[in-house]
């Protein structure tokens, strides 16, 4: 039988100066050194970036880590607007990296948005994207989904079958 670990959750403290939001694409949003994407509605934001020696890199944000609560509202409630609206004025960030196989904490298999329901996928996040830093599978996923529904909002795409 396999072991799974209960998720590692760990708060991330801001300064005022952390606390710069930049839009750094429709569902891609900066802060204190790293990006986040709003890949799933009713899931916490996902860590797609992290740069070295940030606030978030120095206090153990990684890849793949869900933003869980944002000075202890739960962010699997808010709206996208909700969340970089509580991030501008944040002083306190909560993430979770948990056991891909267990329940996420918003109902699902952590499975559905860990970086291995996406490998293989070639997509890159927007040349707007963090400075140094290489896309990670969540950003791919992200583009893969926004050309699956442009392709799927095409007037020929009914007219292939």
């Amino acid at each position: 039988a396999a072991v799974h670990r209960p998720p590692m959750k760990f708060q991330v403290q801001l300064l005022k100066a952390d606390r710069v939001v930049q839009e750094l694409d429709r569902d891609i949003y900066g802060i204190a050194g790293c990006s986040l994407g709003f890949l799933m509605v009713g899931h916490p934001p996902q860590v797609l970036s992290v740069d070295e020696r940030t606030p978030t890199a120095t206090q153990g944000v990684m890849v793949d880590d869900g933003l869980v609560t944002i000075d202890g509202r739960d962010t699997c409630a808010l709206s996208k607007e909700e969340v970089v609206a509580l991030l501008r004025t944040a002083a306190r960030l909560e993430f979770e990296r948990a056991d891909a196989n267990l329940p996420g904490r918003c109902g699902e298999s952590e499975a559905a948005t860990s970086k291995a329901a996406v490998a293989g996928r070639a997509m890159s996040l927007p040349a707007a994207s963090l400075p140094g830093q290489a896309p990670s599978p969540l950003a791919a996923a992200l583009g893969l989904f926004r050309a699956a529904a442009s392709l799927a909002q095409s007037p020929a795409a009914g007219a292939s079958a």
